[in-house]
């Protein structure tokens, strides 16, 4: 559900996304950080989707996998190779009061 992206971040789907900007926080071990993503917009997705228009504030927690192996990116040959990582955390969805 979750596309994370290191200078813009967004998250949804394709037909609902909540443009943000984040800050990582509560690093666990193995695992990629938690984070705080502020609503700073909203878009107009080729498909629709408004279900995320009214949230403000996405926080993930109890992150579980999601981080970079660490072997395999070190000779050429290992160009264009792909790791499956898995991933687990809670999502929780703010809105403002209306």
């Amino acid at each position: 559900m979750a596309e994370f992206l290191r200078q813009q971040q967004s998250m949804g789907t394709e037909e609902d996304a909540v443009p943000a900007g984040s800050e990582d926080s509560c690093p666990n071990t193995g695992a990629i950080a938690c984070v705080l993503l502020q609503s700073i917009g909203s878009e107009n997705w080729p498909i629709g989707g408004r279900l995320l228009s009214q949230t403000s504030v996405i926080q993930s927690i109890n992150t579980k996998g999601g981080s970079a192996p660490t072997d395999g990116c070190f000779v050429s040959a290992d160009v264009g190779k792909q790791a499956l990582v898995p991933y687990s955390a809670d999502y929780f969805f703010f809105r403002k009061d209306q």
